[in-house]
């Protein structure tokens, strides 16, 4: 039984609904099989369904409201489905086989659209006849198809061919079988031309003769495909020859060669195989033969083909391919399948005679033929050739069986015929040799060998070898040289005949025999040649010394010899006939086809006359020395070429005639050396043989200064001049004679006179190329160098313009008295191995440049080791710009405290700059801590640096005192410090005091006062100087009492100055009426700016063509589009477009493209870019009534502007580059603009009392004065509508204004409410605390009205209009009450409106008609107030106006307020008014320096004009120094949306992460560069402008820093990202460099180390790069200084000087790693081990220790001296009392736990637990922790005025009774 309980029952029951039709609330209707009550009146809609779904229009999120309701449920059945049926929920439907019930109205589309809106409400089957496709079919459809008949299982429309619609899945499978069948198609027929046709699955054709079923619905493309059929019923057909093209299936007979087949399967192009059992698909039915004739092996054979191979039949039982003949692909023919046994079976044997053999046939089993009267028959197939003839061929392989033999012929026929073996045997009968076999008879010194075709010829015996032999027994002249049988005498002519006679692109040698050489010099080693000695001890090669019984003048007699033989060359040069003398038995050599002229005999003759200027010189110091001239290139001149010709052609003729003619005219020249003579005659004549080949004079000069070292002795000169890849080895070298020259100004060392026995050669010039080092550098093995005052080596890179200028050496030991072993200068390189020096002046010299790399070698005894000295001087040097900006601002420790030990405030010890966007990363002990920086300063304290003290010379001062301890007590003015406290007043006097624990955490003050007897001191106010705290969080309650708990710091106090306040006036446009004012960024475009740089790439036929483009500003960034993408450009072209075009300035707003990419096409198009550049941006803009506004770039010149409609227009708000002003009277008006200047109209979704506007979070908020209404919008056009939460009142709080930060929106009501709305989510869901805003605590004074809020520095500041209080909160829900400003104290003013900005609250307003502090007008006021705190005010002088409106704004970081008046004169409307905030900051004290400066508010407001000033508070030793240095964008103090709880100071971590950075100036050995034009390699060498080389004499020197390691940094790329190691987009890089010395603190004295410094870096310096090298008796001296062992024997000992073992001068570096003669080891400066002692000495300069987990040494001396550290000991007892020995951390816990469970001296501490004894705590107590007794075993004194003994008479006597076994009482 149903009951029913109605509150009113007035229902009209309207029958059917239907459309258009008017219905009223309660009205009822039927639809389908339910009826329907009417919710609200309305005109129905076309179809119910959209009225019973009703959403409210334009609703977000829709809102849902219904116009209908079910009443009662019901069902109609409509018959059978139909299409466009409006059908209603309730509604059954007959589809297909089912009935279908609608649960969901709609109109009925195509069945299976909708099939949501249905559901099956009874499941059947219905015959539908033959499937058709398009139609709809349902659920129990059946359908007959191609034999098949299939039952519909899911709605759908029927496509193509059934199959469309049966899928593989639950979502496409509408069919399943319902009965199987089939259909006979008839014969297979293929598409062609219209005629195309379908098969269906289940098809029946006849194709050949089988029955064949189709499996698959297809389309037949013309061609067969079996793989859309299967054999239904095989059949049989013949089809003649097989055909690889035609398809066969089963039933199907081809022939196939002699063989018959018949198909198992379906195939193509598979050959029938002759096995029945095959898996080819075919069955041998029959086999038959095919005569084919001879065999081809080009052709195909299948099965059954007969043919015949040389003398046999063979059939094919397998398909036998064709092999490629000789003019095919194929470059081989394969003649042996028919060996085959699975190809070929033999029928018949046979032979078959060829005729006569020959090479390159081919010849088959069988065949005979006919070879020097023999037959022969072939026994297995090949090709012919000549090592395979019949007989003996030599190969070993025998292809032949002889059938008829005849004997041989001989191999010898001819007298003098030679046999010869081993060659092949090229069919002469004999089995032996081809051709004439007799030799001809060689010339001398050819030898018999064998050539590359096997011939045997002689030839010369250097053509290949290239050995020039040298012995001291030999002769120098042409012809010898070229066998060890007729060797050279000496190693200068044979170097000289490998360059004039051998290839000089192959290697050559000179083989020196054992023996001495002495030679003149230079010798000049060819490229590619080697000079190789037999053996190191018994190969010696000596510079000549004086040639003796050489008299003065004798060279008169060469020098006629030589003029008269250039009386001779006109003759020889035109062929005229030259007589010989008499003694002169050679003729001269005339050759017709060779003639030259008598000019070639005047540049001979000029150059025989240099030979006379260079000996006059260089001998008998007369003349000046002729210039070197000449060229490599060979002439083209001919008559200078055949002159050459004609020289060499008769070169021993004209010796032989000028020793003919000194015989006949020198008859007095009777000592003359005649093979001397000859010698030099030769190589002046070969000389001015190559002078006229090579234009010049460069040889002949040689081969004077050859003639003149034989004369003086070579011993001061250069030995051997060494070329490309050439080479010295296993000799000695000997004759040095120099000696020093004296030490310069500045010189450490003195350098030899001698010269290098191997250098490079100086050439023509250092242009000379023929001379460079290009392939492989000279190599040195196996040599000892003797002598005095020369080098064994010298590389002087000056000498070459290109090339490697390099040598390697290896077992080169040098044994030079007063020389140097190696010097590498200019530079060079050197590769040493195992290059020993002894008694050198130095023993390695890298100088200017040069670079020695050495292993395994030692320098020993002499006066230096290893030196490197200087730069190269044409090194153009690297810059890179210091860049100290890579690191963020830091935290230097998180101040954390109070009960729940939650964070108060960062201590910044650096707190960065230019940061617009930062975050903080929070670990510690604690949790749940959320900050949000919002907050970033100007002109602000970004770090107080460390300066060095004027006093001493190093940062931090000194002497200064930091105590801390526990209270006794304190309150809110006083503090009772420990009663151990012995400091006096004067000690504390203006120190600053902090609680860091306990109750009072975060309050601070100075001592004013201090009373050492009581321990009490007076503690004030550093804000206000009043007695009282201060606290981190400003305006946090002092707490009242503080316990013994309560820890206290007295330290330094440091006090900044303020940045001060003053102002400039302005004046108006217009006096109006205007009520807010902001500033903000804006945004602007330009359009088709065209660029003006030539584009830098090419085209391909297409004309060049410069890019246009739309170029827009968004606040500070540029973005661009392009118009025109122009043509010729290249990747990396840059268009600018200046700052001055840009509504900005140049270069600083300038506009940069630069090109990423362009078209892959002819044009070279841009198609991507980048855009850079900072634009000009931002404006000031207020509004006004009725429709005014006004707007300026610098606060100071003003331009008028209109609002776009007419109303009270309040307020204005600015963010995201845009501007949105605000009317209050009622309307859904507002303004909207992206620049400030021009407006749009715009409205709200709703209309409202616009109550104020804030941007914050990402968008704008405002709010409705009389209602709930939020709109709010993140672009400022379209707003989302939401509303404050109802607070439960009936009446709507007048909600006067809006702030956000900390990530909350906060609204305040006026004086009835004083609620606060909260919404953390941007608007979204709202907060509502009721009351908690204060009010008068008397009742009869009016509410305070509450008018404006703001949020600054983590403090929500609202202020009443009239009266003096303010209130303010830490998060918005608890407020507490504030004292505000009034010029007296006591009147009450009208404030208008509150701003924050960069720290400072500023509030301004006017009188409100009252007379103010003795100020007689009533309105216009001439004050304003600021508060850096929120709690204490200062009054600041402006103009007299009524001031309306303020606001702050940083244009490019230059922080100002503008302040308005409304309604006033035109002439001082504005005022633009710069102050800040003070920064406030504190030291840490580590040993009475300070350690650091720690920064808890950066302040604002300072620049360079007016930096901070400090003075700092406490008694110190040593002053403080200090640099402040200010910045833009600082970070203040974060907004703490939450401070966590647990945190401790010591252990929480902050790290800052944004888009800023802080300006570390380097100290240590760490810096960043950028702009580096090229990557720097480790030892690199830095040098800062002006940081001065206090090691050298020189006072113009910089210091020298080292690139240590160096760590690629990551550059910007055009993309944007970072790859580290990779240029940036302007192709510069950047890195991390670790460098040595480390940079100090007075190099900061004149900015040497600033952010953008440019550094010069040098990579070619000198080096010395040693390891594995011994320093022996270094600074010992020469050898004879030395004289070991002789000059000490009986006792005498070395006087080493160890300090010249390295020396670095002028840039230079040595690296090394070494051991001296008592086995000490060094690894440069940075680590020794002292081998007697086991003293291990780590330089702290450069030693760096991070990531080294163990070091066990025996000891360790950190930076070179004081005591060895032995061990890191944890014993706890301290028992070796050792200088040696540090403890562990645990160690010296467990000591002092032990020593103090013994008793100490004594003990301060709040409370102590000593074994069980328990003292102190809070009840000052002494107990136990046990309950034991606590024993008094000795006697106690109780003495003084105040001492005294409580407790029960019982318990005093007992306490006082005598000890048991003592008389003592206590």
């Amino acid at each position: 039984m149903a009951e029913f309980i109605l509150d009113r029952f007035k229902y009209n029951w309207k029958g059917d609904w239907t459309a258009a039709t008017s219905y009223d609330r309660d009205d009822i209707v039927r639809v389908g099989g339910k009826s329907y009550v009417a919710l609200e009146s309305h005109v129905s809609d076309a179809i119910f369904s959209t009225d019973l779904y009703y959403i409210v229009p334009g609703s977000s999120p829709p809102l849902s409201k219904p116009k209908w309701r079910v009443m009662t449920s019901g069902r109609t059945f409509d018959g059978a489905w139909t299409t466009g049926t409006v059908y209603d929920e309730g509604d059954i439907v007959l589809f297909g086989g089912s009935l279908y019930l609608c649960t969901k109205g709609h109109t009925a589309a195509a069945f299976e659209e909708n099939i949501n809106d249905w559901t099956i409400f009874a499941d059947a089957i219905k015959y539908e006849s033959v499937w058709v496709t398009g139609t709809n079919y349902g659920r129990g459809s059946i359908v007959k198809y191609n034999g098949i008949v299939y039952r519909c299982i899911k709605e759908h429309t029927a496509g193509t061919t059934l199959e469309d619609t049966i899928g593989e899945d639950a979502y496409t499978v509408f069919w399943e079988v319902f009965h199987n069948g089939i259909e006979f198609a008839g014969s297979y027929l293929p598409s062609a031309g219209e005629n195309t046709y379908v098969y269906r699955k289940n098809d029946l054709v006849l194709y050949g003769g089988s029955i064949l079923k189709c499996i698959t619905t297809h389309t037949d493309t013309g061609t067969f495909d079996s793989t859309k059929f299967t054999v239904e019923l095989p059949g049989f057909e013949y089809n003649g020859i097989w055909d690889p093209n035609k398809i066969y299936i089963t039933g199907d007979v081809v022939r196939y060669g002699g063989y018959i087949f018949y198909a198992t399967q379906t195939t193509q192009n598979v050959a029938p195989a002759l096995l029945e059992d095959s898996t080819t698909g075919w069955i041998l039915l029959e086999r038959s033969y095919n005569f084919r004739g001879e065999y081809d092996g080009s052709v195909d054979y299948l099965p059954g083909d007969l043919v015949r191979r040389g003398g046999h039949t063979y059939i094919a039982i397998r398909t036998v391919p064709g092999v490629p003949q000789p003019g095919d692909d194929s470059t081989t023919v394969n003649t042996l399948n028919y060996l085959d046994a699975d190809l070929w079976e033999k029928v018949t044997d046979g032979q078959k005679f060829r005729g006569n053999w020959s090479t390159n046939t081919n010849y088959n089993i069988g065949e005979v033929v006919a070879f020097f009267g023999s037959l022969y028959e072939c026994n297995e197939t090949h090709k012919s050739a000549n090592n395979s003839h019949p007989g003996d061929n030599g190969s070993g392989f025998y292809y032949w069986d002889i059938v008829v033999e005849t004997p041989n012929p001989a191999g010898m026929n001819a007298f003098g015929d030679l046999l010869t073996f081993n060659l092949s045997r090229t069919l002469q009968g004999d089995g032996s040799t081809f051709g004439n076999t007799s030799v001809s008879i060689g010339s001398d010194r050819q030898v018999l060998s064998i050539d590359d075709d096997d011939n045997v010829v002689w030839r010369t015996y250097y053509d290949d070898e290239y050995v020039v032999y040298v012995t001291p027994n030999g002769e120098d002249k042409i012809g010898n040289g070229l066998t060890p049988l007729y060797p050279f005498k000496t190693v200068n002519y044979a170097c000289q005949f490998v360059e004039d006679y051998l290839p000089r692109n192959k290697p050559s040698k000179v083989r020196v025999a054992g023996g001495k050489y002495t030679e003149s010099a230079p010798i000049v080693v060819p490229a590619l040649c080697v000079v190789m000695g037999d053996e190191l001890r018994t190969t010696t090669i000596e510079l000549t010394s004086a040639k003796k019984g050489y008299v003065a003048g004798d060279y008169v007699y060469m020098q006629n010899i030589m003029q008269y033989l250039m009386t001779i060359l006109p003759n020889l040069f035109v062929n005229n006939a030259v007589t010989s003398l008499t003694g002169n038995t050679l003729t001269q050599t005339i050759d017709t086809n060779i003639v030259s002229d008598v000019s070639t005999s005047s540049t001979v003759s000029a150059n025989n006359i240099i030979i006379n200027q260079y000996i006059s010189y260089a001998i008998e110091s007369s003349g000046t020395i002729p210039t070197t001239i000449g060229t490599r290139s060979i002439t083209s001149d001919t008559n200078r070429l055949n002159g050459a010709t004609i020289i060499k052609n008769n070169r021993n003729f004209l010796v032989e005639q000028g020793i003919a003619w000194n015989d006949i005219n020198n008859t007095a020249y009777t000592n003359i050396d005649k093979a001397w003579i000859r010698q030099y005659i030769e190589r002046f004549l070969i000389a001015f043989e190559a002078d006229l080949k090579y234009p010049g004079n460069y040889r002949t000069i040689r081969a004077a200064r050859h003639w003149v070292n034989e004369i003086n002795g070579a011993g001061k000169e250069d030995l051997f001049y060494m070329h490309d890849a050439t080479g010295l080895r296993n000799c000695t070298l000997d004759g040095m004679n120099g000696g020093l020259n004296p030490p310069g100004a500045f010189d450490l060392y003195q350098r030899p006179t001698g010269g290098a026995y191997v250098s490079l050669d100086p050439g023509l010039g250092t242009s000379d190329d023929t001379v460079w080092i290009k392939t492989r550098s000279p190599y040195i093995q196996g040599v000892t160098t003797l002598g005095i005052g020369g080098t064994g080596k010298k590389i002087d890179g000056a000498l070459h313009d290109g090339g490697n200028k390099s040598m390697v050496s290896n077992d080169f030991t040098q044994v030079i008295s007063d020389g140097i072993g190696a010097w590498v200068l200019n530079n060079a390189r050197a590769e040493l191995v195992s290059v020993f020096t002894y008694y050198a002046q130095i023993g390695y010299l890298a100088e200017d440049g040069g670079i020695i790399r050495a292993t395994n070698g030692n320098n020993s005894y002499g006066e230096f080791g290893s030196i490197a000295d200087g730069r190269d001087a044409t090194e153009v040097p690297l810059s890179g710009k210091l860049n100290n900006r890579t690191s963020e601002a830091v935290v230097g420790a998180a101040y954390a405290g109070e009960v729940s030990d939650f964070i108060l405030a960062y201590e910044y010890a650096h707190a960065g700059a230019e940061y617009s966007v930062a975050s903080s990363d929070i670990v510690g002990a604690g949790a749940n801590a959320v900050v949000i920086h919002e907050e970033f300063r100007d002109g602000g304290l970004s770090q107080a640096r460390l300066a060095n003290s004027k006093d001493s010379g190093t940062p931090g001062g000194g002497g200064f005192l930091v105590v801390e301890a526990n209270c006794q007590a304190g309150n809110t003015t006083t503090i009772t410090l420990s009663q151990t406290d012995d400091n006096e007043f004067s000690d504390y006097q203006n120190m600053r005091i902090w609680i860091v624990s306990g109750p009072g955490t975060g309050q601070y003050g100075y001592i004013q006062a201090y009373d050492t007897n009581t321990k009490i001191a007076s503690v004030y106010k550093e804000s206000t100087n009043t007695p009282g705290w201060d606290h981190i969080m400003p305006g946090t309650p002092s707490e009242t009492t503080f316990t013994t708990n309560t820890r206290y710091r007295i330290e330094p106090r440091i006090v900044y100055s303020h940045p001060g306040f003053s102002y400039t006036t302005h004046n108006n446009p217009n006096a109006r009426d205007y009520r807010d004012i902001v500033w903000g960024l804006d945004a602007r475009s330009y359009t088709a700016l065209q660029a003006t740089e030539t584009p830098g790439g090419t085209t391909d036929g297409v004309t060049v063509q410069t890019a246009t483009f739309n170029v827009s500003v968004g606040g500070y960034a540029y973005g661009a589009t392009i118009t025109n993408a122009g043509a010729g450009y290249a990747v990396g072209d840059t268009i600018k477009f200046l700052g001055t075009a840009l509504g900005g300035t140049t270069p600083a707003n300038d506009c940069t493209i630069t090109v990423d990419s362009i078209s892959d096409d002819s044009t070279n198009s841009i198609v991507t870019f980048t855009v850079t550049g900072t634009a000009q941006s931002g404006r000031w803009v207020t509004v006004g009534l009725p429709n005014y506004t006004m707007h300026s770039y610098d606060g100071e010149n003003w331009t008028e502007g209109n609002l776009p409609s007419v109303g009270t227009w309040s307020h204005i708000a600015a963010g995201k580059n845009t501007f949105v002003a605000l009317r209050s009277d009622g309307t859904s008006k507002y303004a909207y603009s992206v620049d400030g200047i021009n407006w749009l109209d715009k409205d709200f979704p709703v209309s409202g009392s616009w109550g104020g506007i804030v941007f914050g979070g990402g968008r704008y908020m405002v709010f409705d004065t009389n209602s709930n209404t939020i709109l709010w919008s993140e672009n400022g056009i379209t707003w989302n509508q939401t509303a404050i939460t109802d607070s439960g009142d009936s009446t709507t709080p007048q909600w006067q204004a809006i702030t956000f930060g900390a990530g909350r929106h906060v609204i305040i009501s006026g004086s009835e409410d004083r609620n606060v709305a909260v919404t953390t989510d941007g608007g979204v869901t709202w907060t509502v605390y009721d009351s908690v805003l204060p009010s008068p605590e008397d009742s009869t004074l009016a509410t305070w009205d509450w008018i404006d809020i703001q949020f600054g520095d983590n403090v929500y500041l609202a202020v009443d209009r009239n009266s003096l209080r303010t209130a303010y909160s830490f998060d918005a829900q608890t407020w507490l009450t504030g004292v505000g400003p009034s010029p007296d104290d006591s009147t009450q003013m009208n404030w208008k409106h509150l701003k924050y900005g960069q720290g400072v609250f500023a509030l301004i307003g006017d009188t409100g008609n009252k007379v103010v502090g003795g100020d007689d007008t009533t309105g216009p006021l001439n004050k304003m107030y600021t508060t850096e705190d929120a709690i204490t005010w200062t009054e600041r002088t402006i103009d007299q106006k009524s001031w309306g409106s303020i606001a702050f704004g940083n244009p490019s970081g230059d922080g100002y307020w503008v302040a308005v008046a409304y309604n006033d004169s035109v002439v001082g409307g504005i005022n633009k008014i710069r102050t800040g905030a003070r920064a406030l900051v504190r030291p840490t004290i580590s040993g009475g320096k300070v350690g650091s400066i720690r920064i808890f508010e950066p302040g604002s407001g300072y620049d360079a004009s007016n930096p901070p000033t400090y003075t700092v508070y406490g008694n110190f030793t040593v002053q403080l120094d200090l640099e402040n240095r200010i910045f833009n964008g600082c970070l203040a103090q974060p907004s703490f949306v939450n401070r966590g709880i647990g945190y401790r100071t010591s252990s929480t971590v902050i790290t800052i992460t944004g888009n800023g950075f802080a300006d570390i100036i380097p100290q240590g050995n760490i810096i960043y560069l950028e702009n580096l034009t090229k990557m720097p390699g480790p030892g690199v060498q830095i040098i800062f402008p002006g940081i001065p080389d206090e090691d050298t004499a020189d006072e113009t020197d910089l210091k020298i820093f080292t690139g240590v390691i160096i760590t690629p940094e990551g550059s910007t790329g055009y993309d944007g990202n970072d790859y580290p190691g990779q240029p940036d987009e302007n192709g510069y890089f950047k890195a991390k460099f670790q460098i040595s010395p480390s940079l100090k603190e007075e190099y900061t004295d004149n900015n040497w180390t600033a952010h953008g410094v440019t550094v010069t870096l040098r990579e070619r310096y000198s080096q010395c790069r040693i390891t594995g090298h011994d320093f022996l008796d270094i600074g010992t001296g020469n050898f004879l200084q030395t004289n070991y062992p002789e000059l000490y024997a009986g006792g005498a000992y070395f006087v080493a000087k160890p300090e010249n073992e390295v020396y670095e001068l002028d840039g230079g570096k040595v690296f090394y790693t070494s051991t001296d003669q008592d086995g000490n080891f060094r690894a440069g400066e940075l680590f020794s081990v002292q081998q007697s002692t086991g003293i291990v000495t780590i330089s702290a300069e450069y030693f760096d220790l991070d990531g080294l987990s163990e070091l066990a040494l025996g000891g360790v001396r950190l930076g070179g001296s004081g005591a060895v550290v032995r061990e890191f000991s944890t014993d706890q007892t301290f028992f070796e009392d050792s200088n040696n020995v540090i403890p562990t951390q645990r160690a010296i816990a467990a000591f002092l736990a032990n020593r103090l469970s013994e008793g100490g001296s004594e003990l301060e501490t709040n409370q102590l637990v000593a074994g069980v004894t328990l003292l102190g705590s809070s009840q000052n107590l002494i107990s136990t922790t046990s309950g034991a007794e606590i024993l008094l075993p000795k006697l106690m004194k109780i003495q003084g005025n105040d001492a005294n003994l409580s407790g029960s008479i019982l318990a005093q006597t007992m306490l006082l009774r005598p000890n048991d076994d003592s008389n003592s009482v206590f």
